[in-house]
């Protein structure tokens, strides 16, 4: 049977598809018995890079206020920094750290989304929840990460570049896969979409690096992430998938970590912040 996948993160259900990391491939596109429709440059692929209604609203209002509240603050300090880039997702050390870091700049995290008097920590890096209409709600949290991650691969990576030849050789891949396993053991809410865009920016790393240099929401992100989405589907192995609906602003904030991840693992390093940044 065939199906239809909505990759969106609410804060109280987990992501339907479960991807599995991509295998060097020099033939069809589609792995298994997945359906790809034919893409090309120009051509119109399966995506849908933006999830209709309120939810696409509120979603990028949160991460327009995000990005505003990361130019705003800055960098978080370097001991802060270094949990929530490197520390493990869903954690409370990593919760702690980006709690600290928006409780240390209040005054920069104004806008429509105003913060409740006194919550308990760590609120703001555990979810902080928004509200929607239908009972549902959205974790700002994964937005705050993701443009803190945006931050670092401007200031420390500005002249980042690799392409399927280095995500695809077998060295660089056994080292993303110790360190992010790892890394990711404790991860539960949002594990399967960090893993979809992880597997996602492995077969496209040129279009994801190109779409996080975009302006968010222009048509030019709208095309790399459906290009990207396009190309990712053998990342559903197992699966017949006929179409993909995405939650743009989402994927970019996950395929900024996930990004950051490969970086890592293509320069042989243990982070992307300098050894002396403390």
């Amino acid at each position: 049977m065939l199906r239809t996948f909505r990759l969106v993160l609410v804060s109280s259900i987990s992501m339907v598809a479960m991807p599995l990391f991509a295998q060097p491939d020099d033939g069809a596109t589609a792995a298994g018995d997945i359906l790809v429709e034919g893409t090309t440059v120009d051509g119109d692929p399966p995506i849908k890079t933006e999830d209709d209604g309120v939810f696409g609203t509120v979603s990028r209002q949160l991460a327009s206020e995000a990005d505003r509240f990361s130019r705003c603050a800055d960098m978080p300090r370097p001991s802060l920094l270094r949990r929530i880039v490197d520390g493990h997702p869903e954690t409370g050390e990593t919760r702690k750290a980006l709690d600290q870091h928006i409780m240390r700049n209040q005054g920069c995290y104004g806008g429509m989304f105003l913060m409740p008097p006194y919550p308990d920590p760590p609120y703001y890096g555990k979810c902080n929840p928004h509200p929607l209409p239908d009972g549902r709600s959205i974790c700002r949290s994964h937005y705050d990460r993701g443009a803190i991650y945006e931050q670092v691969l401007r200031k420390y990576a500005a002249d980042l570049t690799f392409d399927r030849s280095a995500t695809f050789d077998p060295a660089v891949r056994a080292e993303f896969m110790a360190r992010e396993e790892e890394r990711n053991q404790f991860r539960r809410e949002s594990a399967d979409y960090f893993w979809f865009a992880a597997c996602a920016v492995q077969l496209s790393p040129e279009y994801a690096l190109q779409m996080l240099e975009e302006e968010p929401g222009s048509e030019r992100e709208v095309r790399y992430q459906s290009l990207m989405i396009s190309e990712a589907l053998p990342c559903f192995e197992g699966r017949k998938v006929t179409d993909v609906t995405v939650d743009r602003s989402q994927f970019r904030a996950f395929v900024a970590e996930a990004a950051y991840s490969w970086a890592v693992a293509v320069r042989r390093v243990d982070s992307l912040l300098p050894a002396d940044l403390d």
